[in-house]
């Protein structure tokens, strides 16, 4: 790896929904296609952030949606967004469980595996 390497921060709830409307069906961390990952390579990052991934509060989320100020800097950064997208702040975590829209417990450690598999492809 490079002495700098390059980290994109990926808000993964909205990556995943993103994906599985790109691919027309459910998609979770374990069944994202190489291709993916690959692309991010290919743009120059060497480390993935997984934003979001464990199980957040749902009052938190309830907070989001309400909040006037936040709703205005939705629009400006995610034209065309809706109640979906917004699951609450990433760092309002209730449990350390993986966020099951993401996918089963054992995803994780998969994709961690598929992805540093790569890296020495």
């Amino acid at each position: 790896m490079r002495p700098n390497p390059h980290i994109c921060e990926i808000n993964t709830c909205l990556f995943i929904r993103r994906l599985s409307q790109k691919y027309k069906q459910a998609l979770t961390l374990a069944t994202v296609l190489d291709e993916e990952w690959q692309l991010l390579a290919r743009r120059g990052f060497d480390l993935v952030w997984l934003m979001g991934v464990w199980q957040r509060s749902s009052a938190a989320r309830q907070q989001a949606l309400l909040n006037l100020s936040l709703r205005r800097d939705y629009d400006n950064a995610l034209p065309g967004w809706s109640d979906e997208d917004i699951n609450g702040s990433p760092y309002a975590i209730y449990s350390y469980n993986l966020n099951p829209l993401l996918g089963q417990p054992s995803e994780i450690a998969q994709l961690k595996l598929t992805l540093n598999g790569m890296d020495s492809a």
